[in-house]
């Protein structure tokens, strides 16, 4: 799911400035935001996490030692221009991945751009 318009995409299509939002009750999992006003946005807590500045973010993660099982669930190099904020849910990944949940959270609290 994408909330947002992203850079290429035309000022007329309904999108626009994701601002005001209330995540915090909601099971988001792979959501994008584009154009999102991170400030003004309240986010889910854990087991929900959310990586903004992804550029910084990707960094850190290539540098941290990260179990083989969680590398793709992970990987946000590939995110298109203007994505501003991934919401992940970290249940989901374990359940997926066949990793314990407090893997993850010891290794995304590592990450300067998460909010947990």
């Amino acid at each position: 799911m994408r909330f947002g318009r992203t850079p290429d995409e035309e000022s007329s299509n309904h999108y626009g400035l994701v601002k005001d939002c209330d995540f915090s009750q909601a099971n988001m999992h792979l959501c994008r935001l584009f154009n999102a006003d991170i400030e003004s946005i309240k986010f889910g807590r854990w087991p929900y996490f959310t990586i903004i500045n992804l550029e910084a973010a990707a960094i850190q993660i290539q540098k941290l030692n990260v179990p083989n099982e969680l590398i793709i669930s992970l990987d946000i190099s590939d995110e298109p221009e203007g994505t501003s904020a991934v919401l992940f849910n970290a249940e989901l990944i374990a359940k997926k991945e066949g990793i314990d949940i407090e893997v993850i959270k010891e290794l995304v609290s590592q990450i300067d751009s998460v909010i947990i």
